[in-house]
């Protein structure tokens, strides 16, 4: 458990700090229309913290890491960082971008409107962008939503670090010396 505290509370920290990078260069104010793009980029965060943590936890285990005991250790540490992130964010949207929902739908406004979306279609997307970006869905789409890639990671990477671990990419396995 301690494996996944700490790479939950890595993955949690990474998440705060790429949010400040990306809010200092513009991309959830004057440069939205990139915000996508650059938002798809975070996924690394979240593979990198449970493919370490899924590592170390094997090298805990000396060389063996059941599958389960993989999927449990990505989503434990989903299950660290999405309380911390969450409330991270819900800081960074009241106080320190407390815009960030009308410059999103501005932007998408303008959007729809300028590739000729009808008026009432427009009307609809724009009151379910903000109902989407409000306390409460933002708050259960970022607890859900950070489990759920937790899970979704971990089964992927869990079998591939078996799979390395056997070819010997991750150091020794069991019963086997590091030669020089």
């Amino acid at each position: 458990m301690r494996i996944a505290m700490k790479w939950g509370v890595i993955f949690a920290v990474a998440v705060i700090l790429w949010t400040a990078a990306v809010h200092m260069m513009g991309f959830y104010t004057v440069r939205i229309e990139y915000a996508d793009v650059v938002d798809r980029f975070a996924l690394v965060l979240p593979a990198a913290a449970v493919t370490f943590a899924l590592v170390e936890q094997r090298r805990a285990l000396n060389g063996r890491l059941a599958f389960s005991r993989g999927v449990l250790t990505g989503v434990a540490v989903a299950a660290v960082s999405a309380p911390i992130t969450v409330a991270a964010l819900w800081v960074y949207h009241h106080y320190v971008n407390p815009e960030w929902l009308s410059i999103l739908v501005s932007f998408q406004k303008q959007k729809l409107t300028s590739t000729g979306v009808p008026t009432e279609q427009v009307a609809a997307q724009i009151a379910q962008l903000q109902q989407r970006g409000g306390d409460q869905p933002q708050i259960t789409n970022g607890l859900v939503g950070t489990l759920m890639i937790g899970l979704v990671i971990s089964v992927i990477i869990t079998p591939t670090i078996g799979i390395l671990g056997r070819l010997g990419a991750l150091g020794p396995g069991p019963g086997q010396r590091r030669t020089s």
